[in-house]
């Protein structure tokens, strides 16, 4: 495939950690080729007279028992997002969310990634469903242009993309995480679960009790391997949206504390002057 693609570069990834890919284009689904179809099942209990012994059950698509195939591990990569119609990104909900198609779970350890071209150039595009964005990280796909002039000079051998790994222990780096965005949010409670004014926003970041836990998750993985505030801010924007993201950097930059020296030199002047000197409690959490 040609390098630069999307599509291209999630293969590489997936053989770089060892994972298969299966790639859902919800375009051309039903909601029932998501969910799974309906088949009757016999009950595996006595149940009182009167009471059916058999009930209906949804019976999983084949790409979602492949993901319990002994001795692999899957990507599922949902292309094509904003030609998806809305009853079939409904029918994906519970999938991004939970992992659960239907009446069945993706094999543990199973990873989600999505993509899409802007509405505007996309096949019969529309905007991501605003319950499908928020469950999402939304970020812009920027092309090599260095390594494909490398490539092309070299024939078409393109450089094979790198991928930094996220320790065992990254989780670690949540708490401290949070305790920052409980400080923001009681600063600032007016940034938080806020929806769009406009329709065509809501399909892409804003926040919400959900995004706003994502984009913790998301800070936290940047702090593992080492992402400095460039890579954290890029996080943070496709989780929750520019205008929080700006806030939130600033406010994390400056912590709202006082100017030490400041607070020492009003202490050591009310103390000289004979009278108290009162410090401000913050009252934060971290």
């Amino acid at each position: 495939e040609a390098f630069g693609k999307i599509a291209a570069n999630v293969q590489q990834f997936a053989r770089e950690r060892g994972r298969l890919v299966y790639t859902l284009l919800g375009s051309c689904r039903e909601p029932a080729d998501i969910v799974g179809y309906p088949h009757p099942m016999r009950v595996d209990f006595e149940v009182p007279p009167g009471v059916p012994d058999h009930y209906m059950a949804l019976m999983p698509p084949k790409w979602l028992i492949d993901t319990y195939r002994p001795g692999t591990k899957w990507i599922i990569f949902m292309d094509e997002m904003t030609c998806v119609q809305p009853q079939v990104q409904a029918a994906m909900l519970r999938g991004v969310a939970e992992h659960i198609f239907g009446d069945t779970a993706l094999a543990p350890d199973t990873w989600i990634v999505a993509a899409c071209n802007p509405p505007g150039i996309a096949a019969n595009g529309q905007e991501i469903e605003p319950p499908m964005a928020n469950r999402m990280c939304h970020l812009e796909w920027k092309i090599p242009w260095e390594a494909w002039d490398d490539g092309i000079r070299a024939g078409l051998n393109f450089p094979v993309p790198e991928f930094p790994v996220l320790p065992n222990d990254w989780r670690q780096h949540i708490p401290s995480v949070g305790a920052i965005f409980a400080g923001f949010r009681n600063r600032r409670p007016d940034l938080f679960q806020k929806y769009p004014e406009e329709r065509s926003r809501a399909g892409g970041a804003w926040p919400s009790m959900r995004s706003d836990t994502n984009g913790i998750i998301c800070l936290a993985a940047a702090q593992a391997v080492g992402g400095g505030d460039d890579l954290q801010r890029e996080l943070l924007v496709g989780c929750v949206g520019p205008g929080f993201a700006n806030e939130f950097f600033v406010w994390r930059n400056a912590l709202d504390l006082p100017d030490t020296e400041e607070e020492l030199d009003k202490s050591a002047k009310a103390l000289k002057a004979g009278r108290e000197y009162k410090y401000h409690d913050l009252k934060r959490p971290d």
